[in-house]
């Protein structure tokens, strides 16, 4: 009998905890991580403690040459799904930075100007967008940026909202069904033991 209601609170935690585990993702992709590309920017090493980056570096890019950009695109991650994801870049401030930098998310999603000047160090906010499993990514370029002022790439987090509904297929659904009624059944059984 002990063994009954063991499974039967496992089976109702598990069942609790779907909804937390199923919205938790969160992807993170630094300027040396995969998912990570650029043209024209160099890798960038400060060890200070005014302008903190993510991992210890970041890649700078000085607005001269024109055409030099940075991507982050998540989509290679096994975590990736379609839906609607936060986005938050992280830059190094100080006064030599880009006033203005020019931010594309996704294909044409949405097109914004940042300023790396101030609130550097932390995750700034950027939007919740809805995204596909291709054409998902931010990307920084040097077209709008003024002559001698640096841009920085450093990290972009995505961290999922909400995932686009997906269809079941006919060999997983009756799993399904069985754990959602066995938990269903867990926590019915709880509550009348009470």
């Amino acid at each position: 009998m002990k063994l009954n209601k063991f499974v039967l609170k496992i089976s109702a935690a598990l069942m609790l905890s779907l909804p937390i585990v199923a919205n938790s993702t969160v992807i993170m992709i630094d300027n040396t991580d995969t998912g990570f590309s650029s043209v024209g920017f160099i890798e960038s090493l400060y060890t200070g403690t005014t302008r903190p980056s993510i991992g210890g570096t970041y890649m700078v890019d000085q607005a001269g040459t024109q055409g030099d950009y940075a991507i982050w695109d998540p989509t290679n991650s096994a975590d990736w799904v379609a839906g609607i994801w936060q986005v938050e870049m992280n830059w190094t401030a100080w006064s030599n930075r880009a006033s203005a930098a020019l931010l594309t998310i996704g294909s044409g999603l949405d097109t914004l100007f940042i300023n790396q000047t101030i609130n550097g160090g932390n995750w700034q906010d950027l939007g919740n967008y809805s995204f596909g499993t291709s054409g998902s990514y931010v990307k920084m370029d040097d077209s709008n940026s003024s002559r001698g002022k640096y841009l920085v790439a450093d990290a972009v987090r995505f961290t999922l909202i909400s995932a686009e509904p997906t269809i079941v297929s006919a060999v997983s659904a009756p799993a399904c069904i069985a754990l959602l009624g066995f938990g269903a059944f867990g926590l019915l059984r709880l509550r009348r033991s009470k």
